[in-house]
């Protein structure tokens, strides 16, 4: 199902995938969930969260922001992104198999859309505020993901 959330050709790297370095006591290195490289090589850092995450936080005004679990998920994958743009030449040279970071892409796999999906408020502000990020980090909902793998393999749902 990942590789089909990247457009098809993927191949898995590794998971729990070190992005950053460690201090002398082997703590504090970032990791993404799962990095796969796609036919040029480029990586994609995946980053996923639990089915029952909320998506939304309380009402602010006249709309919904993301909540804290989501707008941390973002966080967290853009932090992975830039400590392995850092660390890219160790990160490679340690590798087994060779990748690149031309210009990584991020995804976020949390949530499930149904659980906002009868408020068409919280619909629009959900969907308003991945487009805006969208262009750094993906976000993907478990229902989303399993819809688009159903329908590739033809399951009915």
């Amino acid at each position: 199902m990942l590789e089909r959330l990247l457009g098809g050709h993927a191949l898995l790297l590794q998971d729990e995938f070190h992005v950053g370095t460690t201090n002398s006591s082997g703590k504090g290195s970032k990791r993404a969930d799962f990095a796969f490289i796609n036919k040029a090589n480029n990586i994609s850092l995946i980053e996923i969260k639990s089915p029952d995450t909320k998506l939304l936080g309380a009402r602010y005004r006249d709309t919904f922001p993301l909540s804290k679990d989501i707008s941390g998920g973002i966080s967290q994958a853009l932090i992975q992104r830039s400590e392995l743009m850092m660390n890219f030449y160790q990160k490679r040279a340690d590798s087994e198999v060779p990748f690149e970071v031309f210009a990584p892409r991020c995804y976020l796999i949390a949530g499930d859309l149904s659980s906002i999906a009868s408020d068409k408020s919280k619909l629009r502000a959900f969907e308003v505020q991945r487009q805006a990020v969208s262009s750094h980090v993906t976000i993907m909902t478990f229902d989303e993901l399993y819809a688009q793998f159903s329908s590739f393999n033809q399951l009915d749902f």
